[in-house]
């Protein structure tokens, strides 16, 4: 049974977040220079930091780092646990009387070694002490700052966005898990995603449509009649039945439905609605041949009946691929820095920052906290999809890939990733509990390293099909999936052939959940 926290940094969290303090967004967790620090406000570059109790053995050290953080210009509140648990509105009107004042920006790394401090160390560190706090319980008066004049407070805004599009109307994201309507797929013909392979493909595809039609709908892209009355050939072949799979001809560029297919986003009050989350496709910023691609989630729109939502912030569109996402449904996402803040390599979205990011997942996709992992795997040509390294199997767990060659050069980048995990939060301030998941040994074809992970499942009604790869470790990942899904059997698809293409099963395949959440 997992435990939800009840600690300091529980109570606390549940009041900063959704920017409930002060109208500000707090984020947990976070990596702050060369620290990861309990809770940041990015907006009045404010540090709160939570410690265990007076006597603690790593007193000085907490002190050091405060220091440290006080140089590299942030400002730096230190409580006790037991002034959170205990005095928590005198912890929660002192944090707002900082949130108040304006404080500086952390000067840039060149400045840094010119500023000279005024202060003793002592003074650089905030903390309540506790006569403070008895005068406060007291009811005994204690001085305020005196909040800006409102000419003042323009000059001193908050950085803001805004995000034209639906964002009050109480949409979220539904995890994989939960009941699908259907699964979309686009069936293949662009022999340049599997150079020599693609008559292969046709009958993985087969398989995995075979599989998903026991438990929903399988809706196909085809491109002409042609091409659907070829799929269809392979799928009566296959055993599949036909009575579950509808064909949409929508023509696309390639078939991977999962990052040019529609993201669908639901309400289930005041009534239940689904919609899609327009977002944009370029490409991955790396191909030439997207644009039909694009326009697969407003063809998908207008042959459902379905309001399409344009996801803008600050009157720009904005691109974003299913597989560099995750989410449990309740609030947090799973995303990377390599895919969406690399401001040189396949940029999609320039200048866009990671606060930005935060605000579009929160209004558009109801992901108010965002868990932000480092690199993807090798051979990845999206540069770092998330759902090749790590994936929630439910709202508090995640399988995330584990490398224990220490010479291949996945281990260092998915390290990181484990140590990001272990000191990320869920929206609810508890821990992610955290299964790892082996990685096949390398695959190579045509001397180049193929993306070939087992966390690329995908999870349908009637099964969570998984890619296989003649590996020994193939039994290994089915044996912990299955451990995870009790409600519904885990099968391999052999994917040696579909790993060519730098995709596998979750890269083809994007849900369309039920519009009842059972």
């Amino acid at each position: 049974m997992r435990r939800h926290p009840t600690d300091a940094e529980g109570v606390l969290w549940r009041k900063l977040r959704d920017r409930q303090l002060g109208g500000v967004k707090f984020r947990r967790q976070h990596p702050v220079g060369p620290y990861i620090v309990d809770f940041y406000c990015p907006e009045r570059n404010l540090i709160v930091e939570v410690d265990g109790g007076q006597h603690t053995k790593n007193q000085e050290a907490d002190e050091r780092r405060t220091q440290e953080l006080k140089k590299l210009g942030y400002h730096v509140l230190r409580f006790w646990n037991h002034e959170v648990l205990n005095l928590t509105d005198a912890v929660l009107e002192k944090i707002l009387q900082e949130i108040e004042i304006p404080h500086p920006s952390p000067l840039p790394s060149r400045e840094r070694g010119k500023r000279k401090s005024n202060c003793s160390d002592t003074q650089d560190q905030t903390v309540l002490s506790s006569s403070t706090f008895r005068r406060i319980s007291s009811g005994e008066s204690i001085p305020h700052p005196s909040p800006l004049p409102s000419r003042e407070r323009e000059k001193n805004p908050s950085r803001k966005g805004s995000l034209e599009n639906s964002s009050s109307l109480g949409f979220r994201m539904p995890a994989e898990w939960e009941l699908h309507e259907a699964t979309w797929l686009g069936w293949p013909h662009n022999a340049s995603d599997w150079p020599g392979k693609l008559a292969a493909i046709h009958w993985v595809y087969a398989e995995i449509v075979r599989k998903l039609a026991d438990g929903e709908k399988v809706r196909i892209l085809v491109n002409s009649k042609g091409h659907g009355d070829r799929a269809k050939r392979f799928l009566r072949r296959a055993g599949t039945d036909l009575n579950k799979v509808e064909f949409f001809r929508i023509p696309t560029n390639r078939g991977w439905t999962r990052d040019f297919g529609p993201i669908f986003v639901r309400k289930e009050h005041p009534a239940s609605e689904c919609v899609i989350a327009r977002f944009q496709f370029n490409g991955w910023a790396r191909y030439p041949d997207w644009k039909k691609d694009n326009q697969v989630p407003v063809r998908v729109s207008k042959r459902l009946n379905c309001k399409l939502l344009p996801i803008l912030f600050q009157g720009r569109e904005v691109v974003l691929e299913g597989g560099c996402i995750d989410v449990n449904g309740t609030g947090t996402l799973l995303t990377t820095d390599e895919c969406l803040l690399d401001a040189h390599i396949q940029v999609r979205n320039p200048g866009i920052s990671r606060d930005d990011y935060e605000m579009v997942f929160g209004q558009s996709l109801g992901a108010t906290n965002v868990v932000w992992l480092n690199k993807g795997i090798a051979g990845d040509d999206t540069h770092g999809h998330v759902d090749d390294i790590c994936r929630f199997v439910d709202q508090h767990t995640v399988v995330l890939c584990q490398e224990r060659n220490i010479h291949d050069e996945n281990y260092r980048s998915l390290a990181e990733n484990r140590e990001r995990l272990d000191s990320a939060r869920l929206e609810d301030g508890a821990k992610i509990e955290i299964i790892p998941l082996p990685m096949p040994s390398p695959l190579w074809f045509d001397g180049r390293r193929l993306p070939a992970s087992y966390a690329n499942f995908y999870i349908g009604n009637a099964a969570v099909l998984v890619p296989t790869f003649n590996d020994p470790h193939d039994r290994m990942a089915l044996g912990i999936l299955s451990d995870l899904f009790r409600d519904r059997p885990v099968v391999g698809i052999h994917a040696v052939d579909l790993v060519w293409g730098f995709g596998t099963i979750h890269c083809l395949t994007q849900q369309q959940p039920s519009l009842s959440p059972r």
